[in-house]
């Protein structure tokens, strides 16, 4: 924009003149045109395409402050933990939870990989098996500090593993070895995600069409992927669940 008012005032129009005024807003409303055909014609390459787009650091601790920045954030937390919030996000999960009801209540040992302040971990232990949650942050007896690409357990480990943070993921093919890693045989990893480019900031993998969600899930079984209702997409900001198995 600078550069654009050093040209208008080179052609001899006076600062906030109406004609200088006009050409700038012109200017401004082309470029906002300009930006929103740049990512509509990015999105299409990528609709039809199996290149997962991760975006790159220079250097893995850049990213872990970054995530470190919302998990974090001390306003963020407080409306979390409000006591409202807190209870209709893990009512919510129960709820979402329902259709693998089946699968949860038989596992022994259960994960969730970026459980934040646990609230996923009380729905599946609601379903009355034993659940923990992985967090860079950990939070009481429900989330322990871990980081979701060097997972701290032992191999074989879970009979089913959850999460909704694969958009947080910045070498997504490596969540997944160490997702099988710490799954037993026939262990289920089931994945809640937004099927589109994401417009949170924190978010630095856009899976944008199935296919590349089974490229990267390649050493994995594929057992169901579901359509997701409006309540999901609008609560929880996801429209696919993929359920796979080891």
């Amino acid at each position: 924009m600078k550069f654009i008012q050093k040209i208008l005032l080179s052609l001899g129009l006076k600062k906030n003149s109406l004609f200088y005024n006009i050409l700038k807003y012109f200017y401004l409303f082309l470029q906002n045109k300009f930006k929103k055909l740049s990512l509509y014609l990015k999105k299409i390459r990528f609709y039809f395409s199996d290149y997962v787009v991760v975006q790159k650091f220079s250097n893995y601790d850049l990213y872990l402050n970054k995530q470190l920045e919302k998990t974090t954030n001390v306003l963020l937390r407080k409306g979390w933990l409000e006591k409202n919030n807190y209870e209709n996000k893990t009512e919510a999960f129960i709820n979402f939870f329902k259709k693998n009801k089946k699968i949860i209540s038989n596992a022994k040992k259960t994960l969730a990989i970026g459980a934040r302040l646990g609230n996923e971990v009380i729905a599946i232990r609601s379903y009355g098996t034993e659940c923990i949650g992985v967090d860079i942050v950990p939070y009481r007896n429900f989330v322990i500090k871990g980081d979701m690409h060097n997972l701290p357990f032992e191999d074989n480990n879970f009979d089913f593993v959850f999460t909704n943070i694969l958009d947080h993921s910045v070498y997504p093919k490596i969540f997944f070895s160490e997702v099988k890693r710490v799954l037993k045989k026939n262990g289920y990893f089931l994945i809640h995600m937004l099927i589109d480019f994401d417009n949170d900031e924190y978010s630095v993998t856009n899976i944008t069409n199935i296919n590349q969600m089974k490229k990267l899930a390649k050493d994995f079984k594929v057992v169901k992927i579901y359509d997701t209702d409006f309540e999901s997409l609008s609560f929880f900001h996801f429209n696919k669940e993929f359920l796979f198995q080891k």
